[in-house]
């Protein structure tokens, strides 16, 4: 993902985030009433690939509800060090582990990503991004944002106003 935020015009920069998703599958596939496999396979050279990339890079996690959260989003360096943590081999990520540890996707993109908490503005990094083989860059989508400042020159009347 890039974010490209503006402000009054102005480019602040533009930023990478680096995204795997990782699906949980059902124990049988053929049905899915059998129950859902309790943990999430990893290839753990793709898992070091994005850490050592960059730490803006997340893992997203698709299977049943996990911890109240439809979607959950973990930095793939917690996604690393937890695996290790509960496998000696670091490929496999118990989706109890993802509910707890995680946030949700909508809570993750709006507060962490659009907020510029989160993204690599390393020009190569970016540029990898953008240009991913096999892949055309699009908007995910575009909004303005407009800064709104009050200034009070006189009382407000109709009474007090408590804090």
């Amino acid at each position: 993902m890039i974010i490209d935020p503006h402000l009054n015009g102005k480019p602040l920069g533009r930023r990478a985030t680096l995204v795997q998703a990782k699906r949980l599958y059902p124990r049988d596939r053929a049905d899915a009433s059998k129950g859902w496999n309790h943990s999430y396979q990893l290839d753990t050279q793709q898992t070091t690939d994005l850490v050592r990339q960059t730490n803006s890079s997340i893992f997203l996690f698709q299977g049943p509800g996990l911890g109240g959260r439809g979607l959950p989003v973990l930095p793939a360096q917690l996604v690393s060090d937890l695996a290790y943590n509960q496998s000696a081999t670091g490929n496999v990520l118990a989706a109890d582990a993802v509910g707890t540890a995680s946030r949700s996707f909508a809570d993750w993109f709006t507060y962490d990503l659009l907020a510029l908490r989160v993204g690599d503005p390393y020009a190569p990094l970016v540029a990898k991004a953008e240009k991913s083989l096999g892949s055309m860059p699009y908007d995910l989508f575009r909004y303005g944002a407009v800064e709104v400042q009050v200034i009070v020159d006189e009382p407000i009347k109709g009474g007090d106003i408590e804090s």
